[in-house]
């Protein structure tokens, strides 16, 4: 009687050894799983879906793929078939409500663990863009990883050369040089655990340089960020015109999250260069020259040949513009 028990007694221990076995293993796998959001507005994804396609269909995780029509009113038919060939999941707003409050909708929606957010208008780089994401997590697990950004070789029209340039010489960095200033991402190429996304991602105005705040908050929340040499092709190139609008308004939602002391005054290099002119007292010097020449130089920078010290001279000015307004 006693050896029978003793032998029912290691059955069970052995039973519970393989199932405990079996739960971390479980835990481990969900902790892996991916879910892929690409916000849209007014752009064919049919690339981006496939090439991703592709990809999840090799890999050893369960990866789901969400894309979000944020107002759009072109290429809708072709996406949605593109979305259901891949099996995605399709959704259309019908109405712009923004980048921000879309990813927000996407994360809300992601069943998750781990969000990879992608612009509409960028494609993998490499043919092994998304194992290489799940390799490095498997290894440190953090909380964001950041592939980096990449722009084509060939120049685009001459209408579209700044963004081009600023793309190469400003935001195409590898990751070793992207590391001295670890907190800093762009969102286009984007892997974030969900729970801190949800909450960092609570902005109370939707506009173009959101990408500061969002870096200084991870700063904030002290996140392990690792960076990669994994990047998407950034295709979706703004005229000059635009680009230099866009930035104006940057400059706005910057200067409002600071005086909403929402982000500090010396985050970015910008505001650095900005604060050293007013310690020594030559802001009011550097407007007044900058604006003899203001034509000149924005004339450059809707040339084919745009010069990025200038444009940094052009943001610069029109930040000390809005602060003088700010304060006055």
């Amino acid at each position: 009687m006693c050896r029978v028990i003793f032998v029912a007694f290691k059955v069970v221990k052995f039973y519970a050894l393989c199932t405990t076995s079996v739960s971390l293993a479980e835990e481990t796998t969900t902790s892996q799983m991916l879910s892929i959001l690409i916000p849209v507005y007014n752009y064919a994804i049919e690339s981006l879906l496939d090439q991703l396609h592709q990809e999840v269909i090799a890999l050893s995780v369960s990866v789901e793929i969400i894309v979000r029509e944020d107002g759009s009113t072109s290429f809708l038919e072709l996406n949605k078939a593109a979305a259901e060939r891949v099996e995605a999941t399709y959704s259309i707003a019908k109405e712009n409500q923004g980048r921000t409050k879309t990813r927000q909708w996407l994360a809300e929606q992601a069943q998750f663990n781990h969000l990879l957010f992608l612009d509409a208008d960028v494609l993998p780089k490499h043919p092994k863009f998304l194992q290489t994401y799940v390799n490095n997590f498997k290894i440190e697990e953090p909380d964001v990883m950041f592939g980096g950004i990449a722009y084509s070789e060939e120049k685009p029209e001459k209408d579209k050369t700044l963004r081009w340039t600023f793309g190469r010489v400003r935001e195409a960095r590898p990751a070793a040089v992207r590391k001295t200033h670890p907190y800093y991402v762009i969102s286009q190429n984007l892997w974030i655990k969900k729970s801190l996304f949800l909450t960092i991602n609570n902005f109370n105005r939707e506009g173009y340089g959101l990408d500061n705040v969002f870096s200084y908050r991870l700063q904030e929340q002290t996140a392990q960020v690792v960076h990669l040499d994994n990047p998407v092709i950034h295709f979706g190139i703004e005229t000059n015109q635009k680009f230099l609008q866009k930035s104006v308004k940057a400059l706005e939602t910057l200067v409002f999250y600071e005086q909403s002391q929402q982000i500090l005054n010396d985050f970015t290099r910008l505001q650095r260069g900005y604060t050293s002119l007013r310690k020594r007292g030559f802001i009011w010097f550097f407007l007044t020259v900058f604006r003899i020449f203001k034509s000149t130089i924005e004339r450059n920078l809707l040339s084919s040949q745009p010069k990025m010290s200038w444009f940094d001279l052009y943001r610069l000015y029109h930040y000390a513009k809005l602060k003088r307004i700010k304060s006055a």
